[in-house]
């Protein structure tokens, strides 16, 4: 793959979390980055004045100059994305491949397919697993696509890269199959927790699972917290995976149950404010004992 730029030029749509962070170790190896704050929220333009990538006037501006462009917004605007992009006309997004990183579901695939199927251009299917925050040290990309190969190459000095297929919707795919373990592993622990609070006993259980499965609890310990910012995504991922199960008859049935729990939760873990000094124990904590007094 030719590039315009050595190195290559990275767009980011846009400065969320996730964003930031992959904004943050691009610029560290060197890469150019440039995203816009045309129509974001007051707290993604903060993010991405603070993130130090150059600040251009709207998308096009963004696509014109860059080599590749990575769309991190939520799931439920990645078709919208990917229509934008495509509409700027090959005049500007000819030299610059699209990479959809959102959490998507079977559904918004085929739509992007028939988007750049029209337009007669190609895209890059990723999905990265691992919290922003850590997204260097535990992340990990999975790309599918024509141009795969070639994307990994850029990625992989940030992070670690997975090349799955050249068909899109495999990276996807398996970011779903991933992200229905740990989102049902989360559900499990909580309704443990739950049993252990109402019998009186839930420091000790704390405690005695941390003992016992201390990789597990670690795991937990990163992921339970963000649901109180993020349920609704939560809930989103995991109906996109029920999807991904419907299409070829596979079981879900668990990670269906977990998608109930947080649906039926989702106001009290919104509710649930997280102190930033406590401990990830007390966090977990505080949560099921939101849980507990409903």
């Amino acid at each position: 793959m030719i590039y315009k730029t050595s190195p290559p030029t990275i767009g980011m749509l846009y400065c969320g979390d996730l964003g930031f962070s992959l904004t943050e170790l691009f610029l560290k190896e060197g890469y150019r980055v440039v995203t816009t704050d045309k129509h974001r929220s007051p707290a993604t333009a903060k993010r991405a004045r603070d993130s130090n990538a150059e600040i251009q006037k709207d998308i096009a501006d963004v696509v014109s100059i860059s080599d590749i462009v990575i769309s991190l917004v939520a799931p439920e605007a990645s078709v919208s994305v990917a229509r934008e992009f495509v509409s700027l006309g090959k005049q500007i997004v000819n030299g610059c491949t699209f990479i959809d990183a959102n959490s998507i579901g079977p559904g918004q695939v085929s739509e992007i397919n028939e988007i750049f199927r029209h337009a007669n251009l190609s895209w890059v299917d990723a999905t990265i697993h691992g919290g922003a925050k850590r997204i260097g040290e535990l992340g990990v990309m999975y790309v599918s696509g024509v141009n795969a190969v070639a994307i990994s190459e850029l990625i992989r000095p940030i992070m670690r890269v997975s090349v799955l297929s050249e068909n899109p919707g495999v990276a996807s795919a398996m970011k779903q199959s991933i992200a229905g373990f740990s989102k049902s592993l989360n559900a499990l622990f909580l309704q443990s927790a739950l049993l252990a609070q109402n019998h009186g006993f839930l420091n000790s259980f704390v405690d005695e699972f941390r003992q016992f499965y201390p990789e597990i609890f670690s795991a937990i310990s990163r992921m339970l917290p963000t649901f109180s910012q993020h349920v609704r995504r939560r809930i989103v991922e995991l109906n996109n995976i029920e999807q991904l199960a419907n299409e070829n008859q596979s079981l879900c049935t668990l990670m269906t149950a977990a998608k109930d729990f947080f649906a039926a939760n989702a106001e009290i873990f919104e509710s649930t404010q997280m102190d930033s000094d406590l401990s990830s124990p007390e966090k977990i904590e505080q949560i099921v004992k939101s849980l507990a007094i409903q």
